[in-house]
This record gives structure tokens, sequence and C-alpha cells, in this order.
């Protein structure tokens, strides 16, 4: 059974987790109020710098395995 996964609020916590639980496979939903920012994710641009990150944002982006968004959508996890 697929179980969509939310993450609310994009920050320097949410991001990393969003990320990491999105390249283990999981369909991953992050939200954040900031239509700037989540451009900035959606073009593969991250807010920090930690080793191994931007390749995992590519990878989970390119997939599709990681959503990006200002809306709040139904989930199984949140």
């Amino acid at each position: 059974m697929s179980q969509k996964l939310q993450i609310i609020g994009l920050g320097y916590i949410g991001l990393p987790t969003a990320l990491i639980t999105a390249n283990q496979g999981i369909q991953t939903r992050g939200v954040d109020l900031n239509s700037n920012y989540i451009e900035k994710i959606k073009n593969k641009a991250l807010s920090f710098k930690e080793k191994g990150f931007k390749n995992i944002l590519n990878k989970v982006l390119s997939t599709g395995v990681f959503t990006p968004s200002t809306e709040i959508e139904e989930a199984d996890i949140f």
C-alpha cells in the first residue's frame, strides 16, 4: 500500500525531513506558504548547505516522489 506524506513547513527541519523521506521512496509533498521559496526549491535551489542534499533534491524532484507546493492536499500522514 502506497502512503502519501505531507510535511508542512519547509524550513531547516521540514525540508531535510521531506527530502530524506522522499529519497526512501515515500511519496512526499512539502508545503510552505512562501511561494518564492517553493519556486526556488522547484528550481533545485536549497536554502542550506549539507553534504549530499543537493543530489537528493535533484533526484526526488526528477523522479516525482517529492512535490513542493503552497497548497495542502489530502494525505495519509502529516
